[in-house]
C-alpha cells in the first residue's frame, strides 16, 4: 500500500486554453476554470474539492485541487501508479499500482488520516474503518507511517513522524519515544502534543512513558509550526503482559553533598533494589540541566543556581524497567568562597606503549584556600591521585588526561591535556648484491621498511676498503680476491654481501 503524505504543492499560473463563461458548449459556468499543463485524467468533484490523477513526475499520482482556496494538495507520491480517483465529501478512493496488482485505497482528509487498503479477509477490526470496508489492521513499527500536514499562513508545512523503544514493549516498562518532523518553509517547530492512547499526554520532542495494562494503543503526535501549521502522525503500539517469571525493581538513588553548590562536584549513586533473578543491566541518568550520564554511580557539575529534577532509569537483563525522580537543590557559592585555576605539565607529549609519562599538577588559588586533593584521569580508563602521577598506556592512540584540584573549601577546578602514544616502528632489513665492471663495483640494497642507507663499506679482500655505492679498485698482483659489501641503513641495521674477483695479468 502507498505511503500517504500530504503536501501542499504551489498553484501554477493558467494557461491559455482557459474557458470562461457564455462560451459556446459551456452553458452556466460562472467562473473560469484553471488548465495546467500537465497530463491529467479521470477528474471527480464533490462541493470545492476536485481530485485528479496527474503524470506530472513520471509517473500517475493522486492530486487534490481546492477551487475555493485556490490550493492544490499531493495525496501521493511514490515510484508507483496511483489512478482514478473519485471523491465523496471527505472521503477519496483510487486505484494503488504498489503491490504489483491494483488494490483499492480510501483515504478520509479529516478526523484519522488514515488509508486502508481493501482486502478479502475478515475485517479484524481497525478503530476507524468506514462501515462496510473491510480493512488490515496497522503493523506496527518503530517508525509512523500515517502522516497528515495542515498548512500556516505562511504556507509552511511539515511531516511528522516518531519512534520508540522498545519496540515490544511489556507492562511497567519505559518506552522511549522520539517525535521527527521535516518541514517546508522558513518556519520551526514551536510545540510538540503526545497522546499514548490510554489517557495520559505529555509534550516535549523526546517522551517516556509507562503502560500499565497490556493491550493495543494507538499513539498520536501532534507538531505544531510557529507559523499555525500543524502536521500530525499516529501509530497502534501492542502492550504485552509480564512473563509470569519476571523480576521487578524499584529505583532510588542518594547524592552527596547533600546541599550542593554552583560548580561543585555532586556524586550520584544508585540505590536500586531487586526483586528476582535478575541483575541491573543498564543505568541511565538525566540531571535535570540537559546533561546525562551512565553507570551505577556518576557525577555531576551544575553551573547554575536552582531546583533541578534528576530521574533514573533502571532496566534490568530481562527487559524490566524502572525509575524514579528527585529534586536537588543547587544553591550559590557563600561570598567568601575560594577560586582556582589547575594546569598540567607533562615530561612527554609523546610515547610508545609501556612507556610511563611523568604528570605534575598545579592550581593558582584566588582566596584563602589551599588544595585539599588531586584526582587524575589518565583517559583510557585508569585513575590516581596526587599533585604528580605517572601512567603508562598499554596501547596506541590519543588520550586526554583530565586533572581535579578540589579546595578546602569544596570547589574544584581543572585542566586537560593531550597524550599521544604511538607503536615504535618495526626494524628494516635489507639484503645487498654486487655487479662488477673491470676494476669497476657497483652496489645494490633491497630495503624492507621505511629505511634509507647510510654507509656502503667495501673490503676488497686484499686488505684495501673502499665506501660508495660505485667504487673501484686495482689489485697489485694476481688471484682470486673475495669482496665484500657492507650496507648500513639509518635505524642501524646492516647487510652484507661477497663476490669474487679474479684478477689475471
Amino acid at each position: 500500500m502507498a505511503v500517504i503524505s500530504i503536501a501542499v504543492i504551489a498553484t501554477a499560473a493558467p494557461q491559455s486554453g482557459t474557458f470562461a463563461s457564455g462560451e459556446p458548449g459551456m452553458p452556466g459556468l460562472s467562473e473560469p476554470l484553471e488548465i495546467y499543463p500537465n497530463n491529467l485524467s479521470h477528474a471527480d468533484i464533490s462541493g470545492s474539492r476536485i481530485v485528479y490523477s496527474d503524470y506530472r513526475n513520471g509517473n500517475w499520482d493522486i492530486f487534490l485541487f481546492n477551487h475555493t482556496s485556490g490550493r492544490e494538495y499531493q495525496l501521493t507520491n511514490d515510484s508507483y501508479d496511483q489512478m482514478n480517483p473519485t471523491i465523496s465529501c471527505d472521503l477519496v478512493a483510487w486505484y494503488d499500482n504498489s503491490t504489483g496488482a491494483w488494490d483499492l485505497v480510501l483515504l478520509k482528509l479529516h478526523g484519522d488520516d488514515a488509508a486502508y487498503q481493501v482486502c478479502t479477509a475478515p475485517d479484524e477490526g481497525r478503530p476507524g474503518c468506514p462501515a462496510g470496508v473491510v480493512c488490515i489492521p496497522a503493523t506496527t513499527t518503530t517508525t509512523t507511517t500515517t502522516t497528515t500536514t495542515t498548512p500556516g499562513p505562511d504556507n509552511c508545512s511539515c511531516t511528522a513522524n516518531f519512534t520508540w523503544s522498545p519496540e515490544s514493549p511489556t507492562v511497567n516498562i519505559t518506552v522511549n519515544f522520539t517525535g521527527n518532523a521535516t518541514v517546508d518553509g522558513d518556519c520551526n517547530v514551536q510545540t510538540w502534543a503526545w497522546s499514548f492512547g490510554d489517557g495520559a499526554t505529555a509534550s516535549g520532542q523526546d517522551v517516556t512513558h509507562n503502560y500499565t495494562s497490556e493491550g493495543t494503543y494507538t499513539v498520536r503526535l501532534n507538531v505544531t509550526l510557529d507559523d499555525g501549521g500543524v502536521c500530525n502522525a499516529s501509530e497502534n503500539i501492542t502492550v504485552s503482559p509480564l512473563p509470569t517469571d519476571n523480576c521487578s525493581c524499584t529505583a532510588d538513588f542518594t547524592w552527596s553533598p547533600q546541599s550542593p553548590v554552583v560548580n561543585g562536584t555532586v556524586d550520584f549513586t544508585d540505590q536500586t533494589t531487586v526483586l528476582g533473578d535478575c541483575a541491573i543491566q543498564t543505568w541511565v541518568w538525566n540531571f535535570g540541566d540537559g546533561a546525562t550520564g551512565e553507570g551505577g554511580a556518576a557525577s555531576h557539575i551544575y553551573d547554575t543556581a536552582g531546583t533541578y529534577t534528576v530521574r533514573l532509569n533502571v532496566t534490568l537483563d530481562d527487559g524490566t524497567a524502572c525509575n524514579t525522580s528527585r529534586d536537588v537543590i543547587i544553591v550559590p557559592p557563600p561570598e567568601e568562597n575560594c577560586s582556582c585555576t589547575a594546569s598540567i605539565a607533562k615530561d612527554r607529549d609523546q610515547a610508545e606503549p609501556e612507556q610511563p609519562v611523568a604528570f605534575t599538577g598545579s592550581a593558582a588559588i584566588d582566596g584563602d584556600c589551599s588544595v585539599t586533593g588531586w584526582a587524575w584521569d589518565f583517559g583510557d580508563g585508569a585513575t590516581g591521585e596526587g599533585e604528580t602521577a605517572s601512567h603508562a598506556y598499554a596501547a596506541a592512540g590519543p588520550y586526554t588526561v583530565t586533572l581535579v584540584a578540589t579546595l578546602d573549601d569544596g570547589t574544584t577546578c581543572q585542566a586537560t591535556t593531550d597524550v599521544t602514544v604511538t607503536a615504535p616502528p618495526e626494524p628494516c632489513s635489507c639484503s645487498a648484491s654486487i655487479t662488477t665492471s673491470g676494476n669497476s663495483f657497483h652496489g645494490e640494497a633491497d630495503i624492507q621498511g621505511e629505511c634509507s642507507v647510510t654507509d656502503w663499506s667495501w673490503d676488497f679482500g686484499d686488505g684495501a676498503t673502499g665506501s660508495g655505492q660505485d667504487v673501484t679498485h686495482d689489485y697489485m698482483a694476481e688471484g682470486t680476491y673475495t669482496v665484500t659489501l657492507t650496507v648500513t641503513l639509518d635505524d642501524g641495521n646492516t647487510c652484507q654481501t661477497t663476490t669474487q674477483a679474479f684478477v689475471v695479468f
